[in-house]
């Protein structure tokens, strides 16, 4: 068993393939794309810790595809559609203290003493005026930074934020 991240797979949003300029031709690709993807690393006995902001609709449809069980963070968009539980989140995945938000946050709980920050919502946009001992150890985990497939906490925090 193991444990992935990811967030906003937005799964039935069309516009965002033009706001987040993804790399798909329609939103039957995309969607395609990301259960494909998802599925290729996650099995059924696995969990994906899940940032917020899942589908624009038919949740239930998208839940029925992908493999693995689901722990749910709330995401701005996941107030009416999804079994989202709170914004926040502290938990211990191997080695690693992590602090889980769908939002990036300045400072958390453990930030000086190693813990890591997983967020979403910025859709990988570059957030350069955080200090770098922040960017050093916080990662947005949303799928256009994680090539739009789950990753472990190792795979993220070993890959960098490149």
């Amino acid at each position: 068993m193991k444990t992935f991240y990811i967030s906003d797979t937005h799964f039935d949003h069309a516009k965002i393939i033009t706001l987040c300029k993804r790399p798909f031709r329609d939103v039957d690709e995309m969607n395609a794309e990301m259960v494909k993807r998802w599925n290729s690393v996650v099995k059924p006995d696995d969990t994906v810790r899940f940032l917020g902001d899942f589908a624009w609709k038919r949740t239930a449809y998208w839940l029925e595809q992908l493999d693995g069980s689901i722990e749910w963070l709330l995401g701005n968009h996941d107030e009416k559609c999804e079994p989202s539980e709170s914004p926040y989140r502290e938990v211990k995945d191997g080695p690693f203290k992590l602090v889980l938000c769908h939002y990036p946050i300045v400072s958390w709980n453990g930030f000086h003493k190693g813990a890591f920050h997983f967020y979403g919502h910025v859709h990988g946009t570059p957030l350069d005026y955080m200090p770098l001992d922040w960017r050093a150890r916080a990662f947005d985990v949303g799928v256009e930074c994680l090539d739009y497939t789950p990753r472990t906490a190792e795979e993220i925090i070993m890959k960098g934020n490149t």
